[in-house]
């Protein structure tokens, strides 16, 4: 998995902007 190889950093931010664009499509559910 190429997410492993990211600094926790950027694989934070990922998380966050991920689930804010889940929230975005109205998937609230999503932990």
């Amino acid at each position: 998995n190429k997410l492993k190889s990211l600094p926790p950093r950027v694989f934070d931010s990922l998380t966050k902007l991920t689930r804010l664009d889940l929230q975005g499509n109205q998937l609230e559910s999503f932990p």
